[in-house]
Order: C-alpha cells, then sequence, then structure tokens
C-alpha cells in the first residue's frame, strides 16, 4: 500500500501518525494482504469540509479512476478539525468505506450505489444517507473501536 499526501494538505507534523493509522485500520478491518498491496491512497487534508453537506470526511470511489496496472486508486479528503483523536475518527470511519469498496460490499455509479447487491438511489435525503443506510451504520459501529485500537498499539 502507498499513502501520500496532497501537496498543501494541512497537519503536516501528523501525516506520519495518520499514515500508520490508515495502515493500521485497514489490516484491522481484515483487507487481504495481495488487495493492501494493490492500493494508492493519496490523502488531502483541508481547513473546510467537502463537498454541498460540510462533510469532514469522504472516499472518492476507487473505481471512478481506472485501475491502472492493477493499482487501485483512492482519494481521501479528510478535514482538519482541532483534536487529532476527531481526526483519526474520521480516518477510520473512512477506511471502513475504502474496505467495502475493496471488497466489492460497496459499489457507486453515481446514479445509484449497491450495498452487497442491493440498491440505494443517490437522491436519497443526505440526514437518511448519512445515519440509516448499512455502510454508514457498519463505518459508525467501528470507527470508535479502530482509533481505541490504534492509539493503545503503542
Amino acid at each position: 500500500m502507498i499513502i501520500e499526501f496532497s501537496r498543501g494538505s494541512k497537519c503536516k507534523k501528523y501525516h506520519d501518525h495518520f499514515s500508520k493509522a490508515i495502515y493500521f485500520f485497514l489490516k484491522e478491518l481484515k483487507i487481504p494482504v495481495k488487495e493492501l498491496e494493490r492500493i494508492f491512497i493519496n490523502v488531502s487534508i483541508k481547513n473546510t469540509g467537502f463537498g454541498d453537506f460540510d462533510v469532514v470526511g469522504q472516499v472518492w470511489n476507487p473505481f471512478e479512476d481506472p485501475i491502472e496496472d492493477g493499482i487501485i486508486n483512492i482519494k481521501l479528503d479528510i478535514r482538519q478539525r482541532y483534536h487529532v483523536k476527531k481526526m483519526l475518527s474520521t480516518i477510520a470511519h473512512e477506511c471502513v468505506h475504502i474496505k467495502q469498496y475493496v471488497m466489492g460490499e460497496l459499489k457507486d455509479n453515481k446514479v445509484t450505489t449497491s450495498w452487497k447487491g442491493k440498491r440505494y438511489k443517490d437522491d436519497l435525503d443526505p440526514k437518511y444517507l448519512a445515519y440509516e443506510v448499512p455502510w454508514e451504520k457498519e463505518a459508525y459501529s467501528k470507527q470508535d473501536l479502530l482509533v481505541e485500537k490504534f492509539l493503545s498499539s503503542g
């Protein structure tokens, strides 16, 4: 796995810490080593939220960009927050989504999103999307546990 930070990313003093966290989270989520080796993640940390809803983190569907030479390209955007632990929680949440995409559980073609074969329209109420869809429920249920495991791992 290759993790790089975009030019201009904030929180430079935490880049190494966040890289270690991403690697730890994805291993904890049991992505097979063969798949981990194919992942290229570009991380961007900004002062503002992303998209129309000012979200604090997002993963761009890795299948929007071509898979070049067998490499899965992923864009991970994180909003800078005042507490590193909150940023780690956002990173952990987004890593669950990376696992979902890589393992084929979550697929998004910009018109519909599929979760384990069941289709969801993308025009659902954003509040519903944020908390009620199964891929978000999984991410919220795992983020804090992942952060606690990472912080206690030394």
